[in-house]
């Protein structure tokens, strides 16, 4: 078989396989920490979120960032994904921001930490907004899902 036709095989192959995406139960079974991380991130108070809150937490990770073949192949990502982000705050908690999913965006903690207490700019927000669609689309220019 030629390179070629390897390589034809291969994507026909990625193109006629089911994609599946990570579920709260899949994370509560394969990477259970993570879990607190989306049930609790951003959250200086309180019991945490609801299990809907929760699902709106997994949501705002890239849909690349929390695809695989399986459960646990999707969970790893989500795992690697998290693994480095923090739930950071559009509004500042100190400024009057909640913990609500709607002001928070998933943000590297470097980042996230060294703002501080500001509020994040309408340029940050934008430059994670690009960023997430990046991950989706990929080098390639199809969207990976």
């Amino acid at each position: 078989m030629s390179k070629d036709s390897q390589r034809n095989s291969a994507f026909n192959a990625a193109a006629n396989s089911e994609v599946y995406h990570a579920r709260l139960e899949d994370i509560a079974q394969f990477t259970p920490e993570k879990i607190g991380h989306l049930r609790r991130g951003g959250i200086r108070s309180g019991l945490g979120r609801t299990d809907t809150e929760t699902l709106q937490m997994l949501d705002k990770i890239p849909p690349s960032q929390r695809a695989g073949i399986d459960g646990q192949s999707a969970t790893y990502k989500v795992k690697k994904y998290l693994s480095d982000k923090d739930a950071s705050h559009i509004i500042s908690h100190k400024r009057g921001g909640s913990g609500n999913s709607d002001n928070i965006k998933w943000e590297n903690k470097s980042i996230n930490r060294a703002r501080g207490d500001r509020n994040m700019t309408r340029q940050e927000q934008i430059n994670l907004n690009v960023t997430g669609q990046l991950n989706y689309v990929g080098k390639s220019g199809i969207a990976l899902l």
